[in-house]
């Protein structure tokens, strides 16, 4: 019974991390298409209706809020099962993370868009589907013959060394995330047409000129840090290390170009929508290995 109800939850945390995603990539199409006040009621409705006419900017924001609650069914679910399974404060966070996301995205559209609320929507967000990746990894089938320090102190020191280099890199990507969160939500995305420099200058006058450059400037600080960090971990040994050594500065280079035709060929959705998705990616991929890390400190203890 309890092997049963441990596949459950790997399968309905697989489901809801999944979705969660889809829910950020969907959620990251209102702003760019000014969808955002499509729906002038902030719960539920729009238009006055559960299920209004799917055109033009409703399409995007209401469509966003059928999704998410969605994904709020998945969490009742997997919260039932975290509690069966004695997991029943990790059930109540994720369940009161969902109704604390909905609640921001009511004071959004209630309160017209305040950027601070709706950039904390965003990283909400990464945070919950940070809780529901956590799970997955608590209840996927993993080898512990793998993750086995065996008392090897280079190993150990290894793991050491690597585990604060990927804090660094959660640290970097998560504001980040938040800071091009604040540019986008500001209207500030456009507010430098040039690349590299933003009016020639590397730091411009005007709040949102800076909001912009700034996002660039940290955007390279954290590529740098994050390509340190591959070679880091290649050069290390570590479990499962070939697939992130690679992967990751491939999204970086990804990201950077996505970043780039956002600018040229100002702002289309797909692109806008993708250099997210990578973005959230990035964080996925470094707190995955952050997981790994921990558990490996646990074994060797």
């Amino acid at each position: 019974m309890t092997n049963n109800r441990s596949n459950w939850l790997f399968y309905v945390a697989s489901a809801t991390g999944v979705f969660t995603f889809l829910l950020i990539l969907v959620g990251g199409t209102v702003n760019p298409t000014g969808s955002s006040l499509a729906c002038p009621e902030p719960f539920i409705i729009c238009q006055g209706s559960l299920f209004p006419a799917m055109t033009g900017g409703v399409l995007y924001e209401h469509g966003h809020r059928l999704f998410a609650m969605m994904v709020g069914l998945f969490q009742i679910v997997l919260t039932i099962l975290l509690w069966k399974n004695g997991r029943k404060a990790l059930g109540i966070i994720g369940l009161v993370m969902v109704l604390f996301q909905g609640l921001l995205g009511a004071v959004t559209v209630a309160y017209r868009l305040p950027t601070i609320v709706s950039s904390s929507h965003l990283l909400v967000a990464v945070l919950y589907f940070s809780l529901t990746l956590s799970i997955i990894y608590r209840y996927k089938k993993i080898d512990q013959s793998a993750i086995n320090l065996k008392a090897d102190s280079r190993k150990i020191a290894d793991a050491s060394k690597i585990m604060s280099y990927t804090m660094i890199a959660m640290v970097l990507i998560f504001f980040q995330i938040g800071l091009g969160g604040w540019l986008r939500h500001s209207g500030g995305a456009l507010a430098c047409l040039d690349i590299p420099f933003c009016g020639g200058s590397l730091w411009p006058s005007g709040f949102l000129m800076r909001l912009h450059m700034a996002h660039r400037i940290l955007g390279v600080i954290v590529g740098t840090w994050l390509f340190v960090w591959s070679f880091t971990l290649y050069k290390t040994w570590l479990p499962s290390k070939s697939m992130f050594s690679w992967f990751v500065p491939l999204l970086v280079v990804g990201q950077i170009l996505l970043g780039f035709l956002s600018v040229y060929w100002m702002r289309p959705v797909p692109v806008v929508v993708a250099h997210l998705g990578i973005a959230v990616l990035l964080w996925a991929s470094v707190f995955w290995m952050w997981m790994t890390l921990k558990k490996m400190s646990i074994s060797s203890c």
